[in-house]
């Protein structure tokens, strides 16, 4: 578990953001991120639907492929929302400014501050990602390392398998 707060600079300078809980690292959840969400439509809207397990999800809370009817995956590639689970309040959150929300992830200290013990934070802005790295107090542009792990590698790969059609990623291949 990697742990990370994704969030972007709203129009009035105020930063919205939300939690994320599995695989916070540049490598994986960066190169998602600076890959797949590099709109501020795409941005808010993944913010907006609040605290999450993971951005880019083909299972359940379990960790099971859902199929359809005809074999193929119902759940492509996207946010797997707490929301979604029915209980709790789970919803993103907002910061004054960029300083609020580096010290509400701790960035400079190289501690956790909060319950979310924190390793990383993303920030949307000028139209590009920015990696806080909690523990080390460095910053990281994109793109990111792309010496990422063999499941991100493996996940990016199969992507070629799905096309962007109205905002969301869809299955391609024929069955």
């Amino acid at each position: 578990m990697t742990t990370a707060r994704i969030g972007y600079i709203a129009e009035s300078k105020a930063v919205v953001s939300c939690y994320h809980h599995y695989d916070g690292y540049p490598q994986w959840l960066g190169r998602i991120l600076a890959s797949f969400y590099c709109s501020f439509g795409d941005v808010k809207a993944l913010i907006d639907g609040g605290d999450m397990q993971c951005c880019f999800s083909n299972t359940d809370f379990e960790g099971c492929i859902v199929l359809d009817e005809f074999g193929a995956p119902s759940r492509i590639w996207t946010p797997l929302y707490y929301s979604e689970r029915g209980s709790g309040e789970f919803g993103s959150m907002i910061h004054k400014d960029l300083d609020d929300f580096l010290g509400y992830c701790g960035f400079g200290r190289g501690v956790h501050l909060h319950k979310e013990r924190l390793e990383f934070a993303y920030l949307y802005a000028d139209e590009k990602w920015t990696c806080y790295d909690i523990f080390k107090d460095q910053v990281y542009q994109a793109p990111f390392d792309s010496s990422a792990t063999d499941a991100a590698e493996h996940i990016i790969r199969k992507l070629d398998l799905y096309e962007r059609i109205d905002g969301e990623l869809k299955w391609q291949m024929s069955l």
